[in-house]
């Protein structure tokens, strides 16, 4: 029995054959070719990229992914980051997850439940932490999952950072925690949301409480959109 995925990959490849098939001769003058062929071509790609988008390899859905970036000891170049995220398998067979983040500085080895740490991938300021969920998930089956990292000398700017969130799996929400210290309170702060061409402030904007007398900038965005970066700007 076929598979989903497997009958819209194959789809794509021959829909992409047929209009390579199609669009050389009419590129290259052949004469072979009637406007009506050139129109099946452009169709072929039109549905040969519907297929591929309707097909991505995403393994996870993020229903809930809380991010919280704890600032207790900033004076010391220390921060501790917790990521509790509920997610949902997509496919049969779902047993490993990476994380991304966007961080400069050194980071411990993080802590993860449930589950193992595999491997850590730097590229340029991004890292990627993939660790395994404890168990094979079904296609349908959530989990909830945690890890605990430090971060060192990560924000080292003493009159403006930032912290990113990268969308990297089909995601529901996303909530981004930021406590600060008492005596060092974000002056103010905007989240900004950057596609691959542009970057705007969000609709939905970050917002600030208290909590033990420390000021806590606490941003949530529902449906982020896939492949988008997040980012929380503050000035100290």
């Amino acid at each position: 029995m076929w598979k989903t995925d497997d009958l819209a990959k194959w789809l794509g490849i021959i829909s992409g054959i047929v209009t390579l098939l199609l669009a050389v001769p009419a590129a290259l003058g052949l004469g072979w070719w009637t406007r009506g062929a050139l129109a099946t071509a452009l169709l072929g790609a039109a549905v040969a990229l519907l297929i591929h988008l309707k097909s991505a390899p995403y393994d996870l859905e993020f229903i809930d992914h809380q991010i919280e970036i704890d600032l207790n000891d900033i004076d010391a170049n220390k921060v501790l980051q917790i990521r509790k995220t509920r997610v949902r398998a997509l496919r049969n067979g779902v047993e490993t997850i990476t994380d991304h983040m966007s961080a400069d500085g050194e980071m411990s080895i993080p802590v993860v439940k449930p589950g193992v740490l595999k491997r850590i991938t730097r590229e340029g300021g991004d890292l990627y932490v993939e660790s395994t969920l404890g168990h094979v998930l079904r296609k349908g089956e959530e989990v909830d999952r945690e890890m605990t990292a430090t971060l060192e000398n990560s924000f080292l700017n003493s009159e403006a950072e930032y912290w990113n969130v990268r969308i990297h799996h089909p995601t529901q929400r996303f909530t981004l925690t930021v406590k600060f210290l008492n005596a060092k309170p974000p002056k103010n702060f905007r989240g900004i949301q950057r596609t691959s061409t542009y970057e705007k402030i969000t609709s939905v904007q970050p917002k600030m409480t208290y909590s033990d007398g420390r000021p806590i900038v606490v941003w949530t965005v529902a449906s982020p959109a896939l492949r988008d970066l997040y980012r929380l700007d503050w000035n100290w």
